[in-house]
């Protein structure tokens, strides 16, 4: 009995001083200070700050060169290719004659009406003279009237007929290639040469269905050659579609200081909306939350969210009616990471915002804006 008790007295001397330093513990882990935790390190992120600017919004369209004015010479009678007057590609004035048909039977034709024409006039004149002395009826003077004015009409013909047989220049300008060689026999509607007018030129330019409600007289564009910007004005606008195509017609013209392949196709630059100093956002600084475009500002060092009201849109920038000021700092990109109130840092002092100019395929998509991918810290 005696062993028992001494071996509880012992276990009991282990066993106190164990729960005590447990004890001690636990008080010490409950009521010891934690030690301060390390203030956040803020992200950095790009920034752009808001400023008064132009903004242009610019589509990219084809158009098809074209001469002021074209004729299209064709043979109107049958026969041989007389001689070729005046050397293809020169400039000649208006009425120059181009070339002609061996039209010898034409001219003889002429000279026949015309004299013919001369003689029954001289007739219709001693008819006219002896009826004012009572010798001749008035019978005989109608008749020669008529006889004589017969006449004058076969040498108009004739006329004509010859004029048929030759190609004078409808107006100042340029000569292409003759089709029709000295010689050659011809038939009517063959093709004898182009005659066009390059004091300007003309261009027919294809609108998508998208844009041509946009498009108007008046609006400006620019055209790339050979390192220069050439710049004109739309002087026509035709809203009806091709039924084919889908496509609209717009007109513009451009001088005649730079050569051109004349019915070959170029690419303009077409301003179709600006703002003289509005406030504007990239793209990719817009994210949608709750359906809305917002967008993030810094404000004393931590992201802040903002509702946005938006208004012309181009390529790569927004117009922002509504939720910005001038001087605002506004985050560009990596808004997946950031909700109100983190601590964030500038990047940059200014981004690249410059504007680059539109084509047709972009104009017509909708705006793209990144939906926002984290929610607000709790």
């Amino acid at each position: 009995m005696q062993t028992i008790f001494k071996q509880l007295l012992l276990k009991r001397r282990i066993i106190v001083p164990i729960i005590a330093l447990l004890v001690i513990a636990g008080c010490v882990y409950l009521f010891w200070p934690a030690p301060a935790r390390a203030p956040e390190s803020p992200m950095l992120v790009e920034i752009e700050t808001i400023q008064e600017k132009p903004l242009r919004k610019i589509v990219r369209l084809s158009a098809i060169v074209n001469p002021k004015r074209i004729t299209l010479f064709q043979a109107q009678e049958k026969g041989a290719m007389g001689p070729l007057l005046v050397e293809p590609n020169s400039f000649v004035k208006e009425g120059t004659l181009l070339a002609e048909m061996r039209n010898g039977k034409w001219r003889r034709a002429v000279e026949y009406a015309q004299e013919k024409a001369s003689l029954e006039k001289d007739h219709y004149l001693r008819q006219k003279k002896l009826a004012a002395g009572k010798n001749k009826s008035q019978r005989s003077l109608d008749q020669a009237q008529e006889t004589w004015l017969s006449a004058e009409i076969a040498f108009e013909e004739a006329k004509k007929a010859l004029a048929r047989t030759q190609f004078k220049a409808p107006y100042d300008g340029q000569i292409g290639i003759f089709k029709a060689r000295e010689g050659q026999f011809i038939s009517p509607n063959d093709p004898i040469v182009a005659f066009y007018d390059t004091s300007e030129y003309i261009l027919d330019i294809d609108v998508p269905d998208s844009l041509i409600t946009s498009l108007k007289v008046g609006d400006l564009f620019t055209l790339e050659n050979e390192g220069q910007a050439l710049e004109g004005k739309i002087t026509g606008v035709q809203a009806l579609l091709d039924s084919e195509t889908h496509m609209g017609l717009a007109r513009a013209s451009l001088p005649s200081s730079h050569a051109f392949p004349l019915g070959g196709r170029v690419s303009i630059k077409v301003v179709v909306a600006q703002r003289e100093n509005t406030l504007s956002i990239p793209r990719s600084a817009v994210v949608l939350k709750d359906g809305k475009p917002t967008l993030y500002k810094i404000i004393d060092g931590k992201a802040t969210l903002a509702f946005v009201e938006l208004g012309l849109e181009t390529d790569n920038r927004l117009e922002v009616l509504k939720g910005v000021s001038v001087g605002d700092q506004i985050i560009l990109k990596g808004q997946g990471g950031i909700w109100p109130t983190k601590a964030v840092q500038a990047l940059n002092t200014e981004a690249d915002t410059a504007e680059k100019p539109t084509g047709p395929s972009e104009e017509s998509s909708k705006t793209t804006i990144t939906p926002e991918t984290k929610g607000e810290e709790a």
